[in-house]
């Protein structure tokens, strides 16, 4: 990709990294939580795939961020009031 474009671009390359690296940590927080080991296993390969993204990402922007906790303290406590009934759909249309 050409440099200018990627300059042009900066802000939405470093929040699309941004929430690939927040849904990584949210992941794999929520791979802790749940009840089900499949559920659990299923989190845990979202949050790889998650990483490659921000992996790609990073290569455009060269630079390293941290993920930011706030959703993964909240998903998973939704996830213990709300159960997976409810939140599985609203993860899935997030997506």
């Amino acid at each position: 990709m050409d440099q200018a474009i990627i300059n042009q671009h900066m802000d939405e390359l470093l929040f699309a990294q941004q929430g690939e690296l927040d849904a990584v940590l949210m992941y794999n927080k929520l791979a802790e939580v749940v009840k089900d080991e499949n559920d659990a296993k299923t989190f845990r390969q979202l949050a790889k795939e998650e990483g490659g993204h921000a992996q790609v990402f990073h290569q455009y922007t060269k630079k390293v961020l941290k993920p930011k906790k706030t959703k993964a303290i909240a998903v998973p406590l939704l996830y213990k009031c709300v159960g997976k009934k409810v939140l599985y759909p609203v993860i899935a249309k997030a997506e």
